[in-house]
């Protein structure tokens, strides 16, 4: 870990757990550390705190685009939260209200810092039976869908809205996770009762339905879990599940936690989290048991970003990594060979549809291999890809997750 990596997760350690006392940094490389927070969609946490320090005014007065951008995001994000209770109020109106995941459930933790944490869209959970009235509330309060060739609701985890007025997103789910792999179908089980068992908090005068707090926890983690075995997730992401932990540990039903965490072999994973936000972000938060790699964990952290970089080598990596825990592991070779040439599992993941049309399989397999014949440069994504994922799958075998 670099000097302004830690320096910059202290001063979000500053922010989460303020102290009488500012943390003590040594000739912070002020410019560094913001870079690192816009690639972790931290700026403004990290602006609000830096600007606590005397050696930053000098900084802030000769770079005043930081300032411009840490308000921005933050005055867009008033503008995305307003929308969105505007549109959740018509849902509660129209009868009963979808499940809110993650979104402004995740801001409220922040308290006064809520609109620091920007969010890139609002996710609301759907029973089947409900989908079409709730999706006919989003149009009819200006949220246009967008087209879909997936049919299947066994496979389709979300269809998304779009306000371009409001510059609001909404995925409306029906399942919260997906059911890319076996993994993910496995976790995604777990959920099919929680409809049975929501609550409802107040949100800016706003009564917003959410999963019991087991759920929820559950949710935030696996959800961070399938980011983290795919492109990698960031420390935004960790500061939600740890900052959901703090406030209802005693409501969450750990047994059952470790329970299914267990069976995916994600509880490890939880553990070092747990180290990673005691170390370093000002948490104080029960173990359990004892880490097994937080230092690597936090390294991968910084390293990609909030959900992985958003490139060709990133969208190739999560392919690799999903098939090095489908299949165990693989050889480069046999990697970018299954890569140009899907088995028909993968095909059906990808293109849902072809379950009720297999005969246009050939033409997407040619079009595939088309495309990595017509440019050398994917093969050599390829290639970098696989080495990339590589270190992904290392710790992924420290946590036996495979």
């Amino acid at each position: 870990m670099t000097t302004q990596e830690n320096q910059f997760l202290t001063l979000l350690k500053d922010t989460l757990h303020p102290s009488s006392q500012l943390s003590s940094l040594v000739t912070p490389d002020w410019s560094e550390i913001l870079s690192i927070s816009a690639k972790q969609n931290l700026l403004p946490f990290v602006y609000n705190s830096a600007a606590q320090y005397d050696t930053f005014s000098e900084y802030d007065e000769s770079h005043p685009d930081m300032f411009i951008k840490a308000t921005s995001v933050m005055s867009r994000q008033i503008q995305k939260t307003d929308a969105f209770l505007n549109l959740y109020r018509a849902l509660i109106e129209a009868g009963e209200p979808p499940i809110v995941l993650k979104g402004i459930v995740c801001r409220s933790l922040y308290k006064d810092g809520q609109d620091f944490r920007a969010s890139g869209d609002e996710d609301l959970l759907v029973d089947e039976a409900n989908f079409q009235r709730v999706a006919t509330v989003l149009e009819q309060c200006g949220y246009e869908r967008e087209a879909t060739s997936e049919t299947h609701s066994e496979v389709l985890q979300e269809v998304t809205f779009i306000n371009r007025e409001a510059g609001l997103a909404i995925e409306l789910h029906l399942n919260p996770l997906g059911r890319a792999n076996d993994l993910l179908s496995e976790m995604n089980d777990w959920f099919r009762d929680v409809f049975a068992r929501t609550e409802y908090v107040e949100i800016l005068d706003t009564q917003i339905r959410v999963m019991h707090p087991t759920d929820e926890f559950l949710f935030l983690t696996l959800h961070m879990f399938k980011h983290f075995t795919s492109t990698g997730a960031g420390i935004r992401m960790a500061m939600d599940v740890l900052l959901y932990m703090e406030k209802y540990y005693e409501r969450i039903d750990w047994t059952y936690i470790w329970d299914k965490l267990e069976q995916v072999r994600a509880d490890n994973y939880l553990v070092d989290l747990i180290a990673v936000g005691n170390q370093y972000l000002g948490f104080n938060l029960p173990l359990g048991r004892t880490p097994t790699s937080p230092e690597a964990l936090i390294e991968d952290m910084l390293k990609t970003g909030i959900f992985g970089s958003v490139t060709e080598t990133a969208s190739e990596t999560a392919r690799y990594t999903n098939m090095a825990i489908t299949n165990g592991g693989s050889s480069k070779a046999t990697a970018i060979w299954r890569m140009i040439f899907p088995s028909w599992k993968m095909w059906t993941s990808w293109r849902p549809y072809l379950k009720d049309k297999p005969y246009m399989l050939p033409a997407e397999w040619f079009k595939r291999v088309g495309r990595y014949l017509k440019s050398g440069k994917k093969v050599s994504v390829m290639a970098e890809s696989y080495d990339v994922a590589s270190e992904r799958i290392a710790l992924l075998k420290k946590y036996k997750i495979f």
